[in-house]
C-alpha cells in the first residue's frame, strides 16, 4: 500500500488485497469502491488503471468525515472496503438503434477532484479522446502530468484541457 500526494489537499491511496485474502477483483473504468471506516461507508471512483492488478487507487480530497479518517491513515493500516461497482462513462455507452458502435470519440468533463473517475477512463479509451478539466490553480490540479504520460503512451489520440479559474502567475505557462 501507499499513500501519494497528488495535489492541493489530494491524496492517492493504493489499496491492497492482506496476503491472506484472494487477489483483487479486476475492475473497469468508470466504477466506484466502497470504503467502510468508522461505521461510515463513502465509495469513491477507482482511479488507477483498469488493467494493474496489483492494487486499487482512490484518490481521495480531504473533505468530510471518511475522507478525514482516509487522510490520517499510514501506510499499512488496514481499511475495509467492498468490491468495486458501477458503470459510469464511455464503456457504458451503447449504440442505439443498430449494431454499430455510435460514439466517434469521447469528452470527459469535470472539476476538481470530480476527475478521479476520467484518470481510469482515459487509460481505458479505445476512441479519441478529449479531457476538459476544470481547476482553481495548477496547486490544485490532480493528475496534470499522469494525463499527459497517459496521452503519449495511448494507442488513440487523448488530448487534455484545461481552465483555471484563479490561476497565479507561475500557472500562466502550464495551460
Amino acid at each position: 500500500s501507499r499513500k501519494v500526494y497528488e495535489s492541493e489537499g489530494v491524496v492517492s491511496f493504493y489499496l491492497e488485497a492482506p496476503p491472506s485474502a484472494p487477489s483483487l477483483a479486476p475492475f473497469k473504468a468508470g466504477q466506484h469502491m466502497p470504503v467502510l471506516i468508522d461505521g461510515l461507508n463513502r465509495s469513491y471512483s477507482l482511479s488507477g488503471n483498469p488493467s494493474c492488478a496489483e492494487s486499487y487507487r482512490i484518490s481521495v480530497k480531504k473533505i468530510g468525515q471518511v475522507s478525514s479518517v482516509l487522510h490520517g491513515l499510514k501506510v499499512g493500516e488496514v481499511v475495509e472496503c467492498l468490491p468495486p461497482a458501477g458503470s459510469f462513462g464511455p464503456a457504458s455507452l451503447k449504440a442505439s438503434g443498430d449494431d454499430s458502435e455510435a460514439v466517434d470519440a469521447v469528452v470527459l468533463v469535470a472539476a476538481g477532484v470530480g476527475i478521479t473517475p476520467m484518470v481510469s477512463m482515459a487509460y481505458a479509451a479505445n476512441k479519441p479522446t478529449a479531457v476538459v478539466h476544470a481547476v482553481r490553480n495548477a496547486k490544485q490540479w490532480p493528475f496534470h502530468d499522469e494525463f499527459k504520460s497517459i496521452s503519449a503512451q495511448a494507442g488513440v489520440p487523448i488530448e487534455l484541457r484545461a481552465f483555471l479559474s484563479r490561476p497565479e502567475e507561475e500557472d500562466l505557462n502550464l495551460v
